[in-house]
């Protein structure tokens, strides 16, 4: 939920000023499924949807990269969310990617869309972000002579504060094609965390009409027409169950984890177009952000990201990280706040890569803690701002202990006389579902032992088994069982 590529006082300092122009609206309009039969839309004919192994997956916009005399000479270039590529935090450079992308996807004018491959992911990340570039087999000058319509990227941060239009390719509603969601929208003001992915400058809104699909959608500024951010994630279907996880992104504010209703995040991308040259995508540029990514592989962790807090005469919870860094140097700090991860201060003494490892405590209190990590080329250097745009944070969650949940169970009758079993899957509650099947007569699960257990999902018992008792249990993000569940499931 995903190297950061946040400038993060400049941008955070920026933006925070046009707070005036970034009221939210009370009731934002629904999102209207655009026809473009007289051509109305056409300017965003060139945002289209993605699909993966040929089912749909996010939305993808192709980008304007023409040279200063309006010439196309380089590749088509797509952008959309990272987590729409891998799942694998990155940052990763040129994978293979199976996947098309079909433009001028409106909903009157199916006879018109125009469907290209993807020759490679050129770059995707997960680290402090979610967006990805990738290229398509097609140069951009055959898109531009289809008649394809390609959008430039923003310049400037504040362009990403205020009136917006996402467009969008969700496969959420009856009716496929492209839909325009109109609001406000402003800076997080938190820290964002998302299963494996916190964010620290992050930019919210709250337009209606935003579903599946929708992530990798362009955040557009009106009075332009440019890219300002990108779509990434909503809690639009998220419930408390299931916060800071996947698909239900939480703010933490004074270091405690919140969840923001109907809500939408984006990232910026001001800073993507010093990426190309003469129609080209190149990161390690001077003009590009991405040039001086610090990377780090980890090789062992020893914390969990979700946690009970410790009782009194157990141990703090430390990080207990092994990793090996691409620097010769790193410094660490840990905070409640991820956003303080850009700041310079706190931060530990240069520690030699060799052999990395830090065993750094969180805390004893419920809530949420971030791990920051900085390489730096000699021991001498402190965290500069340059450095800073690179730290990687890893976050973890202490919550009170507790009994674990119990499994939530469906038992539904089929027509052949047995029964279809299937159990809820998802974090933090229900990590992992476990089941055995007892005789009828032992109505307490007694005679079965866990380690007999058998994990699962979904479950067809047939009725030659029955009558049975179904025993389950589950098992948490913390690694804690419920107590067992029983189900008595007779011959019908």
């Amino acid at each position: 939920m995903k190297t950061p590529l946040f400038h993060a006082y400049t941008l955070s300092a920026l933006l925070m000023t046009q707070t005036a122009c970034a009221a939210q609206s009370s009731s934002p309009a629904e999102s209207v499924l655009l026809n473009n039969q007289d051509n109305s839309y056409a300017h965003w004919n060139g945002i289209g949807k993605l699909f993966k192994g040929g089912e749909p997956l996010c939305t993808a916009t192709l980008l304007d990269t023409r040279d200063s005399d309006n010439n196309s000479v380089g590749p088509a270039y797509l952008l959309t969310a990272g987590h729409c590529v891998s799942y694998d935090p990155g940052p990763n450079t040129d994978e293979p990617f199976d996947g098309a992308v079909v433009f001028n996807y409106f909903n009157d004018t199916p006879d018109e869309h125009h469907r290209y491959d993807v020759e490679k992911a050129t770059w995707n990340s997960m680290v402090g972000t979610d967006f990805a570039i990738l290229q398509l087999k097609a140069p951009l000058a055959t898109l531009i002579e289809d008649g394809i319509t390609p959008i430039r990227l923003s310049t400037r941060a504040s362009a990403a504060v205020g009136e917006i239009q996402i467009v969008g390719a969700p496969h959420a509603f009856a009716e496929s094609g492209l839909r325009l969601a109109t609001c406000n929208q402003a800076p997080t003001d938190a820290a964002l965390v998302e299963s494996i992915g916190t964010f620290a400058n992050t930019l919210k809104n709250h337009c209606a009409g935003i579903g599946q699909g929708s992530s990798g959608s362009p955040v557009i500024e009106p009075a332009t027409g440019e890219i300002t951010s990108v779509l990434f994630t909503s809690t639009n279907e998220a419930t408390v169950d299931t916060l800071c996880f996947w698909n239900t992104p939480c703010e933490v504010k004074n270091g405690q984890p919140t969840l923001a209703t109907n809500a939408q995040y984006s990232h910026s991308v001001e800073y993507l177009a010093g990426c190309f040259v003469s129609g080209t995508f190149n990161s390690r540029l001077n003009s590009c952000a991405l040039n001086k990514s610090f990377n780090l592989n980890p090789e062992r962790f020893g914390f969990s990201d979700y946690a009970y807090t410790p009782k009194e005469h157990e141990q703090t919870p430390a990080w207990k990280l092994t990793f090996s860094p691409d620097t010769p140097f790193y410094h660490y700090k840990s905070v409640n706040d991820a956003r303080s991860c850009y700041s310079p201060a706190g931060y530990s003494a240069a520690t030699d890569s060799h052999d990395a490892e830090i065993d750094s405590v969180m805390g004893r209190e419920p809530g949420m803690y971030s791990l920051c990590i900085v390489g730096t080329d000699t021991a001498q250097e402190r965290p500069d701002a340059a450095a800073l745009k690179h730290t990687k944070i890893f976050s973890a969650q202490l919550v009170d202990d507790g009994p674990a949940r119990m499994p939530e169970v469906t038992v539904t009758p089929i027509e052949t006389g047995g029964y279809q079993v299937e159990a809820r899957r998802g974090d933090p509650h229900f990590t992992q579902n476990r089941y055995q099947v007892a005789a009828a007569e032992d109505t307490r699960c007694e005679q079965t032992e866990r380690k007999d257990y058998r994990w699962f999902t979904s479950l067809t018992l047939t009725p030659e088994q029955l009558p049975l008792t179904l025993c389950t249990y589950a098992i948490n993000r913390a690694g804690k069982a419920s107590a067992t569940r029983i189900d008595l499931l007779p011959q019908h």
